[in-house]
């Protein structure tokens, strides 16, 4: 937008292309005009929390994206997974940057998250967060059957649990 005084107001969201083309035309003469070029440009900075980027099968982690800016400006994100994973599940992420692990371990076992800015989608912030799988499989099966007999086999997955102790 601009006023009639020459006060130009870029757009909040970075438009496709980043110039505008103004012309001045003369009130007293409107044979006389002047065209000059603006870029538009952003100072948009993100940084993405949290850091820890491994996740077990089927976690859940919230991602912030701070956007940061001396204007004013619009603070929406755009979230999105990507990597050869992703056609067969590599998890899920919603509007607000939830992360949820697929409940199968993919191949390979990584995606990539990105947090782009809405207003200006040149500058985006992204993570690999590794998928992990931490369990002991354990079956529990008699040593022989009889032929033609059936037995039960007991299969038992055991999450692994780290344990951390607070300093004494």
């Amino acid at each position: 937008m601009i006023t009639p005084a020459g006060v130009y107001t870029a757009p909040a969201d970075m438009p496709s292309p980043a110039t505008v083309q103004v012309t001045a035309t003369s009130h007293a003469d409107s044979t006389k005009s002047g065209t000059g070029t603006l870029a538009i440009t952003s100072d948009i900075a993100l940084a993405l929390t949290p850091i820890r980027q491994a996740w077990e099968l089927g976690a859940t982690q919230s991602f912030q994206a701070t956007v940061t800016s001396s204007g004013h400006l619009d603070t929406s994100i755009r979230w999105s997974l990507l990597g050869p994973a992703c056609a067969k599940g590599c998890g899920t992420v919603d509007a607000s940057g939830n992360y949820t692990a697929p409940r199968a371990l993919p191949s390979p076992a990584s995606t990539t998250l990105t947090a782009q800015s809405v207003a200006d989608p040149s500058k985006q912030i992204s993570i690999v967060v590794a998928i992990t799988s931490s369990f002991s499989l354990q079956l529990s099966a008699p040593s022989s059957v009889l032929a033609g007999g059936t037995t039960t086999i007991v299969a038992t997955m055991t999450p692994f649990r780290v344990r951390i102790q607070a300093p004494r």
